[in-house]
């Protein structure tokens, strides 16, 4: 796995796993309720900040699910 060969730990791991799913949520579901709400066209720029933010959330998540368990 190259996370455990980069020395990357699985408990900073699943941090940031947290913290870009919840930058994604916050930032793509907020701005398009905001969007909708406010109906100010400039926040539809942050939108796909907050997808790409879910994206590399799971694709950290990979490691995490192929470990093995006994660690």
């Amino acid at each position: 796995i190259p996370f455990g060969a980069a020395g990357v730990h699985y408990n900073g791991l699943r941090r940031w796993v947290l913290r870009l799913f919840v930058a994604g949520l916050v930032l793509f579901s907020g701005s398009l309720y905001l969007l909708v709400i406010t109906n100010a066209s400039k926040l539809g720029m942050v939108t796909p900040l907050g997808g790409v933010a879910w994206i590399i959330g799971w694709l950290m998540l990979i490691p995490l699910s192929l470990r093995d368990v006994d660690e």
